[in-house]
């Protein structure tokens, strides 16, 4: 089986939920109007970004769910992101924002994929990555007492190649040449009880999903 064919298997597991949905909406600026959506699957979020009126483009490696994603879609691509040669049309167009979310947990070379799609950008572009946080703490429980089990979604899902902590996250951003600008985590047994702060301190620990913008940095 290749990876396509993993993915349109898996394809309907794959889909934005409300509160990582509602935490990359927050973290969109001003001023933009192109998106390219980047693992888009069938649109969940590409479909909440073309109502609220930006012009979005997606990626996937799944025809099956691109079959269901390209009425919300401008335009869409089907292909492997960690192909050599990804297609002349994405570099022609150039977009103010790039969202690439629960993606680099599912690539060999992350470093790669981040410098590429930097290059996708306008001048000023930004990018939005989420990635779950695998030293969170309920998962740091589970290790101490042996217990680790690939499971068919979610943190330890079967097709996560890169486990990344919040540490490794930012080294990643800042090996790519990436500036973080805001951070916008998911805190699941925190915000209900109004604990945020905790999580804001302690994101390694708290943090079930990370969320951050990045833009590239010139220095």
């Amino acid at each position: 089986m290749d990876f396509q064919d993993y993915y349109n298997q898996k394809y309907s597991f794959y889909k934005t939920n409300s509160s990582r949905e509602k935490r990359i909406l927050q973290l969109i600026p001003q001023n933009v109007k192109t998106v390219l959506d980047i693992g888009c699957g069938r649109a969940n979020l590409a479909a909440t970004l073309k109502e609220k009126g930006y012009i979005v483009s997606g990626i996937d490696i799944s025809d099956e769910a691109l079959k269901e994603a390209r009425e919300f879609l401008e335009d869409s691509f089907c292909f492997n992101v960690e192909d050599d040669v990804w297609p002349r049309e994405l570099f022609d167009k150039k977009y103010d924002l790039i969202i690439a979310s629960e993606v680099i947990e599912h690539i060999f070379f992350p470093d790669e994929f981040m410098k590429k799609i930097a290059g996708l950008l306008v001048n000023n572009g930004k990018i939005i990555i989420t990635t779950p946080n695998f030293l969170f703490w309920k998962n740091r429980f589970k290790m101490f007492f042996g217990k680790f089990k690939y499971e068919e979604k979610g943190l330890l899902d079967f097709g996560h190649i890169r486990f990344f902590t919040y540490e490794t996250a930012k080294n990643l951003f800042k090996e790519s040449h990436l500036k973080i600008e805001k951070e916008n985590h998911f805190y699941p047994n925190l915000y209900k009880r109004r604990l945020n702060f905790l999580g804001n301190l302690f994101p390694g620990f708290f943090a079930y999903q990370m969320a951050f913008i990045l833009s590239p940095n010139e220095s």
